[in-house]
């Protein structure tokens, strides 16, 4: 995925009712994570989210952690294989572990 796709992808969440992404191994950084966290945000209809086998890491999972805090909808997200350490795990475990729709 080139940076200008994440911009689109993020118009396109906003006003969309998808309900299941699948965006693994598509080369995603915590620099084109930022404009798909803003459009998810908006969107009220995610459930299945997959971004595994990416190059997220710490400031990734910490911007995903305050999606998570905010969102009702999603109920699976995956994200092996990325670069999270272990302060973005610790970030998102005690995110996930108050966020009880996550299966």
């Amino acid at each position: 995925m080139k940076p200008w796709h994440s911009l689109d992808l993020s118009n396109f969440l906003e006003t969309s009712n998808i309900i299941k992404l699948e965006l693994q191994r598509n080369n995603i950084d915590d620099n084109m994570l930022k404009p798909l966290v803003d459009g998810l945000r908006m969107n009220n209809s995610l459930c299945y989210l997959d971004l595994s086998h990416n190059k997220i890491e710490d400031n990734g999972a910490r911007r995903l952690s305050k999606w998570l805090m905010n969102t009702k909808t999603i109920i699976w997200l995956n994200l092996w294989d990325n670069l999270i350490h272990t302060e973005g795990c610790r970030i998102l475990f005690n995110t996930i572990k108050r966020h009880m729709s996550l299966e």
